[in-house]
């Protein structure tokens, strides 16, 4: 044990006196720090202006104001129609919502029937895609919450005509008292725990980079040993304990990048049952470290596997889900220790799909070791 850890603190020394590490080392507060900021600017996928051609009618104003603060995901701005359709055209700008004056009248007759051929509201948009299909929606339940107080109005004063002796003040103050308290809908993981609204959607893809990025350093460490080996750093250690010295090598660098991770996840607040988050840190360790060693093993030399890191990479983003969940690639998404991260702190079940593969992993390095100790 005394000499395992003397190993250890030797490879740590090394390690840190190599500068890529520490850039990757880095990497992990920067990219912290830079989700953080931009989650506090304005920012959002889909870019909608807001156009009020009588900013004096108070039920369209009211219905702007409701939109402006109403998404994470889509940025609203309130501006002139002539300025609206020059955004769009310069592509500065997704979609133009364009609410008319006497909107509330022009709804009402919409409820009567009279205004089938003349929708009151227009929407301009740049192209056609899914992501605006989406606002849609957006624009139908926001409106739709204001027409409702209006067709409540009409049926009122249809089924009843002694209520139109009522002023609409006193209707309208009877219509909001009888809204319902509370919450509609409750969020919870599959295992009944709450679940958090308030962080950003630009936050939330911050644990799969960064647990990317604790696979790419084991295997840019893997590049490192093979570096100093061709060097004969290691020339003295027996060809048959060189395979431990190249894991201990590994495992040194990606235990600082995985504790690195986890300190920048409980910082970020992104990090699940301390319990659960304990056991992937020590999975991971030992998973990303047997990833990067049977990832060298299987690729040859130093040379090729620096050449692959890019092809890694994007199919570690593309696959694993960092940004988005794909489920007709699952299967080949359990082929990356990244995965079992991700998923591992809300979905218990994949802890110990994390074990069942760190130990497939290690069976893989074993036949690894002895095909290169035999041949």
């Amino acid at each position: 044990m005394r000499k395992a850890l003397l190993w250890f603190g030797m490879l740590s020394k090394r390690l840190f006196k190599k500068g890529t590490y520490l850039c990757l080392l880095m990497l992990i507060p920067l990219l912290v720090v830079g989700f953080a900021a931009g989650a506090k600017e304005e920012s959002g996928m889909v870019r909608i202006l807001l156009v009020q051609e009588d900013p004096q009618d108070a039920f369209s104003t009211q219905i702007v104001e409701e939109l402006m603060g109403s998404s994470e995901m889509i940025l609203f701005a309130h501006t002139s129609e002539a300025e609206a359709i020059n955004q769009i055209k310069a592509g500065k700008a997704d979609a133009a919502w364009i609410i008319p004056g006497e909107l509330q009248t022009q709804l009402a007759a919409v409820f009567l029937g009279q205004g089938q051929d003349c929708p009151p509201i227009r929407v301009i948009e740049q192209s056609e895609s899914a992501l605006l299909h989406l606002t849609h929606e957006k624009l139908s339940s926001t409106v739709y919450k204001y027409w409702a107080e209006e067709m409540y109005l009409q049926y009122l004063q249809s089924l009843a005509p002694e209520a139109a002796t009522i002023s609409r003040q006193e209707l309208t103050t009877f219509y909001h008292s009888s809204t319902v308290s509370g919450t509609l809908f409750e969020y919870t993981d599959i295992y009944g725990n709450a679940r958090s609204e308030s962080s950003s959607y630009l936050v939330t893809p911050l644990r799969g980079i960064l647990a990317v990025l604790v696979v790419l350093c084991s295997v840019v460490s893997g590049i490192y040993y093979r570096k100093d080996t061709q060097r004969g750093l290691f020339s003295t250690v027996s060809f048959r304990h060189r395979p431990f010295i190249d894991l201990g090598y590994q495992f040194t660098s990606v235990f600082y990048m995985a504790f690195a991770v986890l300190i920048a996840l409980i910082a970020a607040g992104l990090t699940g049952p301390w319990w659960a988050e304990a056991m992937l840190f020590f999975l991971g360790c030992f998973g990303c470290t047997l990833f990067g060693t049977v990832f060298s093993g299987l690729t040859g030399g130093r040379y090729i596997t620096a050449a692959l890191l890019p092809v890694l990479l994007v199919l570690m983003l593309a696959i694993c889900p960092v940004f988005y969940h794909l489920p007709q690639l699952r299967y080949f998404q359990f082929l990356f220790p990244a995965t079992y991260y991700i998923t591992g702190a809300h979905h218990y079940a994949y802890i110990g799909y994390y074990l069942l593969y760190d130990i497939i992993l290690a069976v893989l390095w074993l036949l690894i070791k002895y095909k290169k100790q035999y041949r």
